[in-house]
C-alpha cells in the first residue's frame, strides 16, 4: 500500500467517526527481537511514517467500523460524486492528516469499494505494525 492510500483510508476514516488513539512505539524499529523487552513502549500520534509503530486492537476495529461507515458514499467510479450527507460532513472540515483535499477522500475510492472491504476485514483481525 502506498503512503497516498494509506492517508487516504486514515482520512476516510476520520471522516467518518475513527478518533485515533495513536500508535505504540515500543522501539522495534532497527532492534532486534531480543532487545524489545528493554525498550517502555511509548503512545505517539504518528501513523504516516514506517517506524513499526503498533496500531493497537481498538484503535484498528474503530478505523474498521468507520471505513465501513463510508462504503455507501463512496461513488461506483469516477465520474459519480459523494452524496449530499458526505458532502455536508465536508463542509466542517478540520482534519488532523492534511495530506488531501477533502472533496478527494471518497473519489479516491471510486470503484473500489472491493478494495475497503478487503482493508476493513485486515483490521478486524487486530493489532498490527504500521512498517
Amino acid at each position: 500500500m502506498s503512503l497516498g492510500e494509506w492517508v487516504h483510508l486514515l482520512e476516510l476514516g476520520w471522516l467518518y467517526g475513527w478518533k485515533a488513539r495513536g500508535t505504540v512505539n515500543d522501539g522495534f524499529a532497527g532492534r532486534s527481537e531480543a532487545d524489545i523487552p528493554s525498550c517502555i513502549p511509548s503512545r505517539t500520534t504518528n501513523y504516516e511514517s514506517n517506524d513499526w509503530q503498533i496500531v493497537d486492537r481498538e484503535d484498528a476495529a474503530a478505523l474498521a467500523s468507520a471505513i465501513k461507515n463510508a462504503l455507501d458514499d463512496v461513488p461506483d467510479d469516477s465520474q459519480n460524486r459523494f452524496t449530499r450527507d458526505a458532502k455536508g460532513a465536508l463542509d466542517d472540515w478540520q482534519n488532523p492528516f492534511p495530506y488531501v483535499e477533502p472533496q478527494n477522500v471518497l473519489e479516491s475510492f471510486a470503484g473500489r469499494r472491493k478494495t475497503l472491504r478487503d482493508f476493513i476485514s485486515f483490521l478486524r483481525r487486530g493489532e498490527f505494525r504500521i512498517g
